[in-house]
């Protein structure tokens, strides 16, 4: 029977100076410590004053997460410091995270406070010295990335385990309005340097207009439907719903993105949660909790695992959306 036991999790923002000189937005050469919050609010998490802690990566999830970033590292819409080197680099990256010989890669990190006694009263900073750790430097992009690190205990020990994710204005999933408009930028980009600029402006134009009248459609026929209520809080007015598609509107067929079965309403805060994977559901309509979200924000959500939720999938109707839900599970969803 396993033991682990989820304690709670907290959020870290991935700072210019963290990351290695490619990935930079700024100046200044960095460093390998990271900030992970103010000693008054974390502190007790990490383990106190001084602490070295153990902590794991998975090498699925971080092939995951350098899929998920290919659009930012080949279209970039930051001015990173190595932006024409970001290609190569994804390639090489990726390379490097698929030839890590386990799939739980262990190592230490330690609070800065061990080898000095006199700096960092009122911050935290982490580092260490293993490879495994570098690996934090050298994948994320500077403003398009965050690191969630989840505490467990395990026979009564603590451990901790570090998962990046993209952070694309908030959404590690990029909605499909935002998609629409990374889409245009890179399409923009091919136009400086293309002899039939013209040609190719008119077919991004066509583009955008379809799949922004396509964004209208879908949510059009989901307020149309029997279903135009959020599950979670009964709100039913338009204005303060999102049209959210359950099969991401990147992934999905041109047909499964007008599809209404593949989507679901919610207001923005459940939206959101729904698009970063940090909420799915289960046949049954109960709840699915990922541990990167906090014991605060769960409680001050009214979230709870296995709490049952009024989503519309019962019967021959919505086999679709049962479907699609399956593959939110399976590739949206983050434990």
């Amino acid at each position: 029977m396993p033991t682990r036991k989820y304690i709670d999790s907290v959020e870290v923002n991935i700072v210019d100076s963290f990351v290695s000189q490619p990935n930079k937005t700024g100046s200044g050469n960095g460093e390998t410590r990271l900030y992970v919050g103010a000693r008054s609010n974390r502190e007790e998490f990490f383990g106190g004053f001084g602490f070295k802690i153990p902590v794991r990566i998975k090498k699925s999830e971080l092939i995951r997460f350098m899929n998920e970033m290919k659009d930012e590292y080949f279209n970039p819409v930051l001015n990173y410091r190595g932006k024409s080197d970001l290609p190569h680099l994804w390639e090489q990256r990726l390379k490097k995270v698929k030839k890590l010989p386990e799939e739980n890669i262990d190592f230490y990190v330690y609070d800065t406070q061990l080898k000095s006694k006199t700096s960092d009263q009122r911050r935290i900073y982490i580092d260490s010295e293993d490879d495994a750790y570098h690996l934090l430097h050298e994948l994320p992009l500077s403003g398009s990335a965050r690191l969630n690190v989840v505490k467990y205990e395990d026979s009564g020990r603590d451990f901790f385990e570090f998962k990046l994710l993209p952070d694309f204005d908030g959404y590690t999933e990029p909605p499909a309005t935002f998609q629409i408009s990374r889409w245009n930028h890179s399409e923009s980009k091919i136009q400086k340097n293309s002899s039939s600029t013209h040609s190719i402006a008119e077919t991004t134009v066509k583009r955008i207009i379809q799949a922004r009248v396509g964004q209208l459609e879908f949510r059009k026929s989901l307020l149309n439907s029997n279903y135009s209520t959020c599950a979670f809080t009964g709100i039913s007015e338009a204005g303060l719903l999102i049209a959210g598609h359950i099969k991401p509107w990147r992934v999905s067929s041109n047909d499964e993105r007008l599809d209404v079965q593949n989507g679901l309403l919610f207001t923005p805060t459940f939206d959101r949660l729904f698009n970063n994977g940090y909420i799915s559901f289960r046949e049954n309509k109960t709840l699915m909790v990922s541990p990167l979200l906090s014991r605060k924000s769960t409680t001050l959500l009214g979230l709870k695992e296995n709490m049952k939720v009024e989503i519309p999938i019962e019967g021959r109707s919505n086999a679709r959306r049962r479907n699609y839900l399956e593959y939110h599970r399976n590739f949206v969803y983050r434990d």
